[in-house]
């Protein structure tokens, strides 16, 4: 899943092939650099804190079908499950803000 995933934010960067040249500064407006510099602190923050309060632990091997890995994945591994999802969503996001051509 992750490949495929990549390969199509390869597409989506490929789409703005031939989009102007704009400085990085003028593309991102400050009224989204703030928020999105605040909530990556915060995301930041919130990592450091949740790894030094929970300790880790060798993943326990799973023998069986699908519905057993499945079940150990969104019971024991939700949160490492949910964070990898959101960092993939923002590399979604950033991939189409980079290629995104300029508003005539």
């Amino acid at each position: 899943a992750g490949a495929v995933l990549v390969l199509f934010l390869f597409v989506i960067m490929l789409q703005g092939i031939g989009a102007k040249d704009i400085p990085l500064l003028q593309r991102f407006k400050a009224s989204y650099l703030i928020p999105s510099g605040v909530v990556g602190l915060f995301f930041i923050g919130f990592t450091i804190y949740f790894f030094s309060k929970v300790s880790l632990r060798a993943a326990s091997g799973v023998e069986g079908t699908v519905e057993e890995i499945g079940t150990v994945l969104f019971r024991q591994y939700l949160l490492p499950f949910e964070l990898i999802s959101v960092l993939l969503l923002l590399g979604v996001f950033a991939a189409i803000a980079l290629a995104k051509k300029e508003d005539a």
